[in-house]
């Protein structure tokens, strides 16, 4: 059975499709203070982990990258294998980190890929990672 956790919910393919227009989820700043954060797929808790981000950091994430990032696209992702789905959208944005072996603060790109949950008091994160080689 196919559960669909995003708010946005019209178009389902039930395949990984990109949805034309966008961004879905244009209401997200005005959201994002009273809604929690969610971490949603084991992947996106490895590299949430790795980039030592809590869930204010995780706000501060979407803000920076719908205000300041790269709008990439939206589209239909699959979250685990039992085929729970959500309709995201995806930015490229920069933050600014104190890089320890630089002895100095650096600038890098990230990538994050979120939605607004079925009830709309929840961001559920799907990605947020630096650029991966493919």
């Amino acid at each position: 059975m196919v559960v669909i956790v995003s708010s946005h919910k019209e178009g389902f393919t039930g395949k990984p499709d990109k949805i034309t227009g966008g961004p879905i989820y244009s209401d997200v700043l005005e959201r994002i203070e009273t809604c929690s954060i969610s971490v949603v797929t084991e992947q996106c808790r490895k590299d949430v982990r790795a980039l030592q981000k809590d869930e204010n950091d995780i706000k501060e994430s979407v803000i920076r990258a719908v205000r300041f990032g790269r709008f990439i696209g939206s589209e239909w992702c699959q979250i685990n294998k039992n085929e729970v789905w959500a309709a995201c959208d995806a930015y490229s944005f920069y933050e600014t980190a104190w890089i320890e072996a630089a002895h100095k603060e650096m600038e890098f790109e990230l990538y994050i890929k979120f939605c607004i949950g079925v009830t709309g008091n929840m961001v559920l994160t799907v990605s947020l990672h630096t650029p991966r080689q493919r």
